[in-house]
């Protein structure tokens, strides 16, 4: 309001043609300089991400820590909050029947975390133990309709809801190693199928890897104003990818467990992979093409995969990849 203020000021005294003192012309313009600086400082702090929101009555009011934690459309709940919410709606589908609400629930956190545009770095949120698939739009892929239908209640007496027969992926992302193990179950452990092969970025994705794009403005802005962004940190923002990235999965074989035994089969194809979110624990994919045998998924397909360890207790699952070598 003061920048305002003398602006106006200025400007009567242009009309009038009569000019200000040299004590009251610097008064004013430091006043306009001061200002316009100020505005600009704050609305760099009220940027976030493509996706997020902030609550009108606090759009100038936000912290830095908001930058890197978003805030969700309509409900102002956290990227992370939606992250949770989505996985603990996705395990209760997997355990009992769910209501139309819960459906159309999970359906909006997943657009939610989509049109988030995250970034998330590979080395935590693909490589690591298995991920529990969950089909949440699209055509249903041949590899769910494997598993023989035991139902969701009643695990061995136990008292403990089924989490039925598993599907899932688990990815490696080390160094140079880009591996994947797809699994799916038939009946239990006892009787699942693997698939083998390797995944890469796909190159017509304008070499993501190389071009990231920086966490916060302030990346840039901090240094124009004399401050300075830690080496680290750059180095952390390197690592990371942004969503939506694509990949492009090559199958080269299969094999089938049955009671501890394993039978080799001749299996090769070649499936399409984007990342539209990724997380330590959640991760949504979308098939942007079908695979070579599009029986196995076609386009279109949209699953929600879990990490195993929201399932099962730690190490109560072998690690898959470490088994393929």
């Amino acid at each position: 309001p003061s920048a305002g203020r003398h602006v106006t000021m200025m400007r009567q005294a242009a009309a009038r043609k009569r000019p200000l003192s040299p004590k009251r012309w610097s008064t004013a313009l430091l006043s306009v300089l001061v200002g316009s600086s100020f505005h600009f400082i704050v609305e760099c702090a009220a940027f976030v991400p493509r996706g997020a929101v902030v609550p009108a009555e606090n759009h100038h009011s936000v912290s830095l820590m908001s930058v890197t934690t978003p805030l969700v459309a309509s409900s102002d709940i956290t990227i992370s909050g939606a992250s949770d919410e989505l996985i603990s709606l996705l395990l209760k589908h997997r355990r009992t029947a769910t209501s139309k609400g819960d459906d159309e629930r999970i359906a909006s956190l997943v657009g939610t975390l989509t049109s988030a545009r995250v970034q998330f770095d590979p080395a935590t949120c693909l490589d690591g133990p298995l991920y529990v698939s969950n089909v949440v739009e699209g055509p249903p892929p041949l590899w769910e309709k494997f598993g023989i239908k035991i139902g969701r209640f009643g695990s061995g007496g136990s008292g403990k809801a089924s989490i039925g027969n598993i599907q899932g992926q688990q990815y490696r992302y080390r160094d140079e190693e880009r591996s994947v193990v797809n699994y799916a179950e038939i009946l239990g452990k006892a009787f699942h199928v693997r698939a083998y092969g390797t995944y890469e970025r796909d190159d017509g994705d304008t070499k993501a890897e190389e071009k990231q794009v920086a966490i916060s403005p302030f990346d840039n802005i901090l240094p124009f104003l004399g401050g300075r962004v830690s080496t680290s940190k750059r180095k952390e923002n390197a690592n990371l990818i942004q969503c939506p990235a694509d990949f492009t999965v090559s199958v080269t074989k299969g094999s089938f467990f049955v009671l501890g035994k394993r039978l080799d089969i001749p299996i090769a194809g070649t499936g399409y992979l984007r990342v539209l979110y990724a997380d330590e624990n959640l991760r949504i994919f979308v098939s942007p093409r079908s695979t070579t045998d599009d029986r196995w998924e076609k386009a279109g397909l949209k699953v929600a995969q879990i990490n195993i360890k929201c399932l099962v207790e730690e190490g109560a699952f072998e690690d898959l990849c470490a088994a393929s070598e």
